[in-house]
């Protein structure tokens, strides 16, 4: 019996001792329990963090890729600037120009106003069309004597050149007259 007893004592023995491990095994499973709790909000909290971070990042690279699209559109106004002010300049020298040419236009204007008036002096000519009338006359008249001279050019041209031949000719006559008396003169 004593051994009964004793099985029993050490079966009651390890009854407590399980009852204990069994309390033990609660307690952790309670304290695990806990941590699987707290460690799960942890993970929430850090996936919240990590998807906002994402969010940031997402919105991050959309800002970059605006400033680069803002950049290449910056950029592409810098070139149409330098363009209109190249054409500028340009539009500038061609006013310029014709500035320029327009007063030389206005100064020949007064001039020729200034020589009709003085021609009106001096001739007594008062209407433009009679003036050019004479212009006509003189030009006509010019012609002419352009015509004149050309024609008078061309004779003294043709009568050099018959000169010319006389004198060609004079020469071989001569030469061939004194060839002929020194030939016919054999004291020479």
């Amino acid at each position: 019996m004593k051994e009964k007893q004793e099985k029993v004592e050490q079966t009651i023995q390890n009854a407590g001792y399980a009852y204990i491990k069994r309390n033990e095994a609660e307690e952790e499973l309670k304290e695990l329990k806990q941590k699987a709790v707290v460690s799960k909000k942890e993970f929430e909290v850090e996936m919240e963090q990590i998807k906002t971070e994402l969010q940031e990042v997402e919105k991050f690279k959309e800002f970059i890729n605006g400033k680069t699209k803002e950049k290449k559109e910056l950029e592409n106004l810098k070139a149409a600037i330098a363009k209109t002010k190249r054409k500028i300049e340009e539009k500038e020298k061609s006013n310029a120009l014709m500035e320029k040419e327009y007063n030389l236009s206005a100064k020949k204007e007064e001039e020729i106003k200034s020589a009709f008036e003085r021609i009106m002096e001096k001739t007594g000519i008062k209407k433009p069309e009679d003036l050019l009338m004479v212009f006509n006359t003189l030009y006509e008249k010019n012609q002419t004597m352009e015509k004149f001279v050309k024609e008078l050019n061309e004779e003294i041209e043709h009568l050099d050149s018959q000169i010319d031949l006389v004198k060609v000719i004079s020469l071989f006559e001569s030469f061939y007259y004194n060839s002929t008396k020194i030939a016919s003169n054999p004291t020479l």
